[in-house]
């Protein structure tokens, strides 16, 4: 690489007038120059940060701003110079663009798989390159970071970056249903027996469908309702829904699926006046089953 000695002010003219053709750079903490040429290549909605920046004149941003004749330079003892991309949504990325500085630079990428970071690529430009082209294994990240080599960190200038890649596709949600049937006992002087039969799912539309009917068999009486909706806990297989009684009444059921068939399955029902929750699968308690259908799962 050619080294002249600049003045930083010339410098920083020469890149704001838009000069295309390589240029030196003197920094302010010593007589080391820079060579660089520019690119139109950039990365936009996202956010960066670099492990060191020379002033603000060359900050990371500069790689992500769109704009013809801007760079990120590290700070001359920054021993291992990165950048870190903050993608700003989940993608899928399968190649990379870096213009910067010639000098032969290595480039490993690396990805954050939520714990840690994984180099997925390595790349070697040429001494007299400008562009490094990487194609990358797709992967889904919401981050990457850039690590140069091979380059002083004092003749490093990276002029922008470019992703490609698309958005992960997306996976249908757990189907929302559940139906079941059994019986709890209502704790009082005469442990009343009650009995359900339900089903509820999703419409598919944001909305919920389905019946409910719980029966008092002490007082006789009948509570029967239409579900509205639905919200289903695939951790723990639990689903709540609620509706509306033919009495006009609000209701609400939470039931459990704990296991097969019905042990330890849960089941309760409120609505004005009236309210039952208990076990199933032991008969001293209730009985029955609770069977949540996880159709459609990621």
């Amino acid at each position: 690489m050619t080294r002249r000695v600049l003045g930083t002010a010339l410098v920083m003219a020469l890149v704001t007038l838009g000069c295309q053709t390589a240029i030196t750079h003197s920094p302010t903490t010593d007589e080391q120059s820079r060579e660089m040429r520019y690119s139109l290549l950039s990365l936009s909605g996202v956010t960066v940060v670099a492990s060191s920046t020379e002033n603000s004149f060359f900050a990371a941003s500069k790689v992500v701003d769109g704009v013809l004749n801007s760079a990120w330079a590290p700070l001359f003892s920054d021993p291992s110079p990165t950048l870190t991309f903050d993608l700003g949504a989940t993608k899928v990325l399968d190649s990379l663009a870096i213009k910067l500085s010639p000098g032969g630079t290595q480039v490993a990428v690396a990805i954050w798989t939520g714990s840690a970071w994984e180099t997925i690529a390595t790349g070697f430009t040429p001494a007299e390159a400008t562009l490094a082209s990487l194609n990358l294994p797709d992967r889904t990240t919401t981050k990457v970071r850039l690590t140069f080599s091979g380059t002083p960190a004092a003749d490093l200038l990276v002029c922008e970056v470019k992703f490609e890649g698309t958005d992960p596709t997306p996976r249908p949600p757990c189907d929302c249903k559940v139906t079941g049937g059994g019986w709890v006992y209502k704790l009082g002087p005469n442990n009343s027996k009650v009995t359900f039969g339900l089903v509820a799912m999703d419409d598919k539309s944001g909305g919920a469908k389905g019946v409910i009917e719980v029966n008092d068999h002490t007082t006789h009486k009948k509570y029967h309702g239409k579900v509205d909706r639905i919200v289903c806990d695939n951790n723990n297989m639990t689903v709540t829904f609620s509706g509306t009684l033919r009495n006009g009444n609000a209701f609400t059921a939470v039931v459990t699926d704990i296991d097969e068939p019905g042990k330890d399955d849960a089941f309760s029902f409120t609505t004005a006046g009236f309210s039952i929750s208990g076990l199933l699968g032991d008969d001293d308690f209730g009985g029955g089953n609770i069977q949540v259908h996880r159709d459609n799962c990621p």
